[in-house]
């Protein structure tokens, strides 16, 4: 053997083994995202659904059977396709329908959260608009209006004019000294009408602020992009935002439902090296036909993530206990699967079965 290593075959060597791992991590991480999507959508969804089930109560006992209600419904709806997937057909009718109900049930739910939640937004919004305080108008404007005004100082103009028509000849100090009343009075109801005039201006600004502040209020507590979009199609701002409400919901729980579809169809199509226990122990040639399926796929250094490796094992467990017969017709029957997928697992199945015949004849 040579003592030496050449240097570039050994840093060759070193490249190849990290990447190796770095495809490797990003295999596993690729793997893994189906099922943190899935968590992720179903820890939202029963978070929104306990929160509008504790909103549609009243008592505390209703609170908590709402909750219990939406908790259910957002289980059976993103989980239960996934775990009847490999059942007959029958099974997964049931499932199917069960799944209508619950996403029925599941949307009426989160609506009511995206709703409420929108609503107290709004609310917020609007409680940010200062309030207008109206004056007091029992203590801040005069008691009498500006026609009585009017009409006194009509009543004090005649008299002040019928005394400067009177001639004076001896008592001319009480003429002045009732033409000076006459005008301080008349100065006095000037005055009073001025106040009263100044105090209707401010009510009007009062009231102008105050409607402004009415709309702006209004605005505020309408959702600002719905409210756009409202005017831009036409459409009722309600029924706009029981759509938009619609849509949010069955976003979150098909993702969900779907995620968890996935996250369980690749954790049933990796065949791991405990394959071998599923067969029967009482039937050598199966047990090796296993065995040499799971050495194929360790030589070849994958993962086998397609459906037909976790169901050609099911079909080799299934055959040895004798629940059906490795044919085409008995195996679409039995998974309740297409003819295309029926015939590639008959093909897999017996091709395996001549290898294994073909070794133990060499042997």
């Amino acid at each position: 053997m040579n003592r030496y290593q050449n240097p570039e075959m050994s840093g060759g060597a070193g490249v190849a083994a990290a990447s190796t791992s770095a495809l490797t991590a990003l295999r596993s991480l690729y793997s893994l995202m189906p099922l943190l999507l899935a968590l992720l959508a179903t820890l939202t969804s029963l978070g929104t659904a306990a929160l509008s089930g504790w909103e549609r109560g009243g008592a505390m006992p209703e609170q908590f059977g709402n909750i219990a209600l939406a908790v259910a419904a957002v289980l059976a709806m993103h989980l239960l396709l996934a775990l009847c997937r490999t059942k007959p057909l029958a099974v997964r009718c049931s499932a199917a329908l069960m799944w209508a109900v619950s996403f029925a049930v599941v949307l009426y739910g989160q609506m009511t959260f995206f709703l409420l939640a929108q609503q107290h937004a709004g609310d917020r919004r609007a409680q940010a608009v200062p309030e207008v305080t109206a004056i007091d108008r029992v203590a801040a404007l005069p008691m009498r209006s500006l026609t009585a005004i009017s009409q006194d100082q009509e009543k004090v103009r005649t008299m002040l004019a019928a005394n400067n028509a009177r001639h004076c000849d001896r008592d001319c100090l009480t003429q002045r000294m009732r033409r000076e009343v006459l005008t301080a009075k008349l100065d006095a109801l000037t005055t009073e009408a001025d106040e009263v005039r100044r105090h209707q201006a401010k009510d009007d600004r009062l009231a102008v602020l105050d409607d402004r502040a009415t709309r702006l209020r209004d605005s505020l507590h309408e959702d600002p992009v719905t409210a756009r979009l409202s005017a831009l199609i036409g459409l009722d701002e309600q029924k706009l935002n029981l759509l938009l409400a619609l849509a949010c919901a069955a976003v979150l729980d098909c993702m969900g439902s779907l995620c968890w579809w996935l996250a369980f169809d690749g954790s049933r199509a990796v065949v791991t090296t405990g394959v071998t226990s599923v067969v029967a122990p009482d039937d050598p040639s199966h047990r090796d036909l296993v065995s040499s399926r799971r050495e194929a796929t360790t030589d070849a250094d994958v993962p086998v993530a397609n459906e037909y490796d976790g169901r050609l094992v099911q079909l080799i467990r299934d055959v040895a206990a004798g629940k059906l017969r490795p044919t085409v017709d008995g195996i679409r029957r039995y998974f309740s699967c297409a003819q295309g997928k029926a015939n590639q697992l008959c093909r897999e199945y017996h091709a395996l079965r001549l290898a294994l015949q073909s070794e133990t004849a060499q042997g």
